[in-house]
């Protein structure tokens, strides 16, 4: 079987040159063991690079237990570096982990480069500037050390002349060459653009260092700007023709070109060519709004001018901890060097895999990830210690006997049993998850979802979401305050491993008073940085509003009307099939929907809120079934729900 590690740009790569991979069925068609990890199905993008990757399924071990809940200590790691093993024992046998597996030197990272930001200073960019040092703060602290060596910043500002204002050897640490780069302060109101020179002048510099000799250093020249050139009078007439020349003469000479898109004039037809016909390649222009493709282009970046294995450590917004790309169990822990760089240590899950955008081990891999499995521990037993646990009245919950208000749970078909002190079978286990309910909340017995995942949906805010019984939908539902709402991490990173175009949400609600003046959330994963890329609200004046943003940039919103509107229970499925968005409201179709739209639904690496967005328009009222399917369904599979 193959044993290999996807990475996020590999996998997209692969999706967006070839299409989607195709399910071999004559591989594993279903899952090849009943336990303890087989696989399932064979992702095969033919001809790429991207060969075959195998999907984990059924990860429950073969023994009855699910969580060794009765355990010894952890023995003395057998080495102080360079990757040792611990061992503990339970009731289900023993448990063996990697321990102390940085390195007992740093790892070090290869990297070469000159990179020049070409940075628009004209008028127009003035009250885009706070956009404009967001990004240029995000790209130099995501890129590796800079030192005279290695890689190394030059930037040029310009409006109707061109200066460097910072040269290649002026800076080397990160925090005091953004800070420079900030003293400048915003651009003049009164200005003029003239792109075509600030391009010559980036050419000439890189023509002029004597490391554009040297083959393994990569050129890569960085353009912020809106387009709009027009210095020297006139010049606007010939400016796409002329920008065209100039880049591609410094292209001719080695220098890999990229353009960011952010002003007033980007989304302007005859701006925006302007803007693309700097970039070396399609995907190298990318505008400002489309967070999703910037990431992308900053891993292409690191890939470019990099030539070791490792990803970079991206020191950025407090992000320390990166994924190794040659093994999924591990990951690199950046330790700061005092100079606004970092070192990067080698660390292993143990006996998990690590989950970049949740920035810690997890016991499920994604599609991206297969790995071999753990070296079997053949060491002396351990004596085993006390049970910490006591089991509740629901037996499929415990709590520690330490702390009370420490409560766990086991996962369906499991209830917690002393001895030996764990969850132990109790009824049939479903092997794996049904192929599209993601998620469902029906809140009968609590915020714990009923599918195989098993995701939690936890309280935050200044009161309490409560269970309350309701005669109307025959059994429990969820209980809005307005200022209490539930957040899901299961969908945090989901849209990041999976490239979704078929999506839907159905949901029982009723509002009450307190939520009758504003759009109060129902559904939504998206912060106050980022709009959410799936969100349904509810406002006075009969309206539901229903949002989608997806990777091609855009945003579409669809309003229904809905009577009444106070204290009575609505239905409401969010339907995307990749080429629009439809809305409906107690099983009827919103006239207008559906609306068009296209790509893959972005991922915010936010949890899923449930009763809130992050304008804090908070849900009164009641909730019951939510439900999240990763497909679209169809009008008869929502007449059916």
């Amino acid at each position: 079987m193959p044993r290999m590690c996807w990475t996020f740009l590999a996998l997209f790569t692969c999706f967006a040159s070839y299409g989607i991979g195709q399910v071999a069925n004559d591989q594993y068609p279903q899952c090849s063991a009943t336990c303890d990890e087989g696989v399932v199905g064979v992702h095969d993008c033919h001809g790429t690079v991207c060969h075959v990757v195998q999907e984990g399924c059924n990860l429950r071990p073969c023994n009855e237990t699910l969580y060794m809940a009765r355990q010894a200590p952890w023995s003395a790691c057998s080495q102080s570096c360079g990757g040792g093993t611990k061992t503990r024992s339970s009731a289900a046998g023993t448990d063996t982990r990697s321990c102390n597996v940085r390195p007992c030197e740093p790892v070090v990272e290869k990297c070469y480069a000159d990179i020049v930001l070409v940075i628009d200073y004209s008028g127009s960019m003035k009250s885009y500037w706070g956009h404009v040092m967001d990004f240029v703060e995000a790209l130099i602290y995501g890129l590796p050390n800079l030192s005279p060596t290695t890689v190394r910043v030059g930037v040029i500002f310009f409006k109707e002349k061109a200066d460097l204002k910072i040269g290649f050897n002026d800076y080397f640490n990160k925090n005091n060459l953004v800070e420079a780069i900030k003293a400048f302060g915003k651009p003049s109101r009164r200005s003029m653009t003239n792109i075509v020179g600030a391009i010559d002048l980036m050419h000439t510099t890189f023509n002029n260092d004597p490391r554009k000799s040297d083959t393994k250093v990569r050129l890569v020249g960085i353009v912020v700007t809106d387009g709009a050139q027009n210095y020297p009078w006139g010049s606007d007439v010939t400016a796409l023709a002329d920008i065209t020349d100039a880049s591609n003469d410094a292209m001719s000479d080695g220098i890999t070109m990229i353009s960011i898109g952010i002003g007033p004039n980007v989304g302007k037809p005859k701006y925006e060519a302007q803007i693309a016909a700097m970039a070396s390649q399609k995907d190298y222009y990318v505008k400002e709004k489309d967070t999703t493709k910037i990431a992308k282009l900053f891993a292409k970046i690191d890939e470019f001018i990099c030539t070791d294995e490792c990803a970079r450590c991206n020191y950025s917004q407090g992000q320390m901890w990166l994924q190794y790309k040659p093994n999924c169990h591990q990951y690199i822990v950046c330790e700061p060097d005092g100079k606004g760089g970092y070192i990067k240590h080698l660390m292993t899950c143990d006996s998990l895999f690590w989950n970049q955008a949740l920035h810690t081990c997890t016991g499920v891999k994604t599609g991206f990830c297969f790995v071999g499995p753990d070296v079997p521990y053949t060491g002396p037993p351990i004596v085993m210690g006390p049970c910490p646990y006591a089991p509740l009245a629901d037996p499929r919950f415990f709590s520690s006997i330490d702390d009370s208000s420490k409560i766990q749970h086991c996962k369906p078909g499991f209830q917690f049993v002393d001895p030996p002190c764990t969850c132990v079978v109790v009824g049939p286990i479903t092997p794996t998850c049904a192929d599209d309910l993601l998620l469902h909340f029906d809140f009968e017995k609590d915020f714990v979802d009923i599918t195989c995942h098993n995701a939690v949906a936890d309280q935050y805010g200044t009161g309490s979401v409560t269970r309350v019984p309701d005669s109307d939908r025959g059994g429990f539902v969820a209980s809005f305050d307005g200022v209490t709402h539930l957040e899901v991490p299961f969908l945090r990173t989901w849209f990041a491993e999976h490239y979704v175009d078929g999506f839907s949400v159905s949901l029982y609600y009723k509002r009450g008073g307190g939520s009758d003046a504003v759009f109060g959330a129902l559904v939504t994963n998206g912060d106050c940085k980022d709009e959410p890329g799936f969100s349904m609200r509810a406002k006075a004046g009969n309206q539901l509003l229903s949002q989608i943003r997806t990777d091609t940039g855009g945003v579409n919103s669809l309003t229904g009307n809905i009577l009444p509107t106070i204290d009575n229970w609505h239905h409401v499925v969010w339907v995307y099939d990749g080429a629009g968005l439809t809305v409906y409201i107690d099983k009827v179709n919103v006239p207008s929907s559906p609306v068009p739209m296209q790509g893959f639904l972005i991922n915010n690496d936010v949890p899923m809120y449930v009763g809130f967005d992050c304008d804090e328009y908070f849900f009164d009222g009641m909730m019951d079934d939510l439900k999240v399917y990763s497909r679209a369904l169809s009008a008869a599979d929502v007449a059916g729900l």
